[in-house]
Formats: structure tokens, C-alpha cells, sequence
């Protein structure tokens, strides 16, 4: 997921971070993400743990991990 930088800082990416968390929490799925460093608190902000770090030649990559919140 990306919000072109002209757009960012204006809600975009927390209304599609609210779609795809509804979506998967229905589903009772968990989702996996490879942020990075400029998503990990916006994915933060939506229950994503980090697990991992991975360091590559164009900077670092934070693994992160929510579990499904399906009702029972």
C-alpha cells in the first residue's frame, strides 16, 4: 500500500488501513506487512506488531503482524 506523496499526511492511507483491517478482521484472517520506517507507526496505529527487521541496500524493512479480531 502507497499514497502517492502529494496526497500523504491527509487520512488516506488510515481510510484504507480501516477498510483492509475490517475486511481481513471479517474474513478471520491475520495480515503481514513489510513497512517502511515512514508506515510503521501508521500500521502501528492499527494493531501491527513488529516481528522483524530485515536491512537491505535501499534502507530497512520492518516486518509487522496482526492477528485476526473476528468476533466468535
Amino acid at each position: 500500500m502507497a499514497v502517492h506523496p502529494k496526497y500523504q499526511r491527509q487520512g488516506i492511507g488510515s481510510i484504507m488501513m480501516q477498510h483492509i483491517c475490517k475486511e481481513t478482521d471479517q474474513q478471520g484472517r491475520c495480515a503481514y506487512v513489510l513497512a517502511a520506517p515512514e508506515g510503521v507507526p501508521l500500521y502501528s496505529k492499527f494493531g501491527f506488531e513488529i516481528v522483524g527487521h530485515v536491512k537491505t541496500t535501499h534502507g530497512a524493512i520492518t516486518s509487522m503482524f496482526r492477528p485476526s479480531r473476528r468476533s466468535c
